[in-house]
């Protein structure tokens, strides 16, 4: 018998302007327990402008899991929400990590004041790494956020800066086919009554390393592996790394 079994999915448009949309799914436990998991991508782009598009985008669809959630239901948010939660500096044709073309933070922001939490914790310190003709984007875009009688237990984390360096060729290429990596989280859903209460006094979730993955399935040995060598041409990286720029605060560039 199923873990989990689902009682009424919805597929919404976030804004009517947009074509982003999003999954909204009621699931039910064996106990009869219910949680509510949405799955969604957030418009894409580095710049002010497209930041504030993932705000209205993420106040509009905070209603309308509010809407559609039950009272004291637990949500889970498993998102590309193309959107790094720390302000970064652009780069441009003349300057890499341009002081004066700096991106504050609206679209995680929204989230967590609407009453979310990532379930890591904190937050990963990538989850998408990719290689450039130029220059390599390196950034923290996915996220599994947690709202309710719901509790992070375990998290795997991404593999470490040193791994990926260790590839011939940054994600993604021929062996992992995404310049995203995988977040997985164990969860527990608490029950009524005593659910707040442990939530708030949780400690951050026991981290599992990179080798969480059974070690020959990380991206970076995966490549390894594979004999990947780095292509001529398009799409070959320029053998620069992206280091992010931390100032006195611990705001990272980017």
């Amino acid at each position: 018998r199923e873990l989990l079994s689902i009682v009424c999915s919805e597929n919404v448009q976030i804004l009517p302007a947009s074509a982003m949309t999003a999954l909204l799914v009621r699931l039910a436990t064996r106990q009869g327990d219910h949680l509510v998991v949405c799955a969604t991508h957030l418009k894409a782009g580095f710049s002010v402008e497209m930041e504030e598009q993932r705000l209205l985008q993420a106040v509009a669809l905070c209603k309308r899991l509010q809407a559609f959630a039950k009272d004291n239901e637990g949500i889970i948010i498993g998102a590309d929400l193309n959107a790094h939660h720390a302000p970064y500096n652009l780069c441009n044709a003349v300057r890499c990590c341009d002081p004066t073309a700096r991106v504050e933070p609206r679209a995680v922001p929204a989230f967590l004041a609407a009453g979310y939490k990532s379930a890591y914790g904190g937050f990963p310190p990538w989850t998408a790494w990719s290689g450039w003709l130029d220059r390599d984007v390196k950034a923290t875009l996915d996220y599994v956020l947690i709202r309710g009688p719901i509790a992070a237990r375990a998290a795997l984390d991404v593999p470490s800066e040193e791994a990926v360096m260790q590839c011939t060729e940054l994600l993604p290429n021929a062996a992992w086919p995404s310049d995203h990596v995988c977040l997985v989280v164990d969860v527990e859903l608490l029950s009524e009554g005593d659910g707040h209460r442990k939530i708030e006094s949780e400690d951050a979730p026991r981290r599992g390393k990179s080798g969480g993955y059974p070690a020959a399935h990380t991206p970076a040995v995966v490549l390894q592996q594979k004999g990947i060598r780095k292509a001529s041409g398009k799409g070959q990286t320029s053998g620069k790394v992206w280091r992010p720029k931390v100032n006195a605060a611990g705001e990272q560039a980017m």
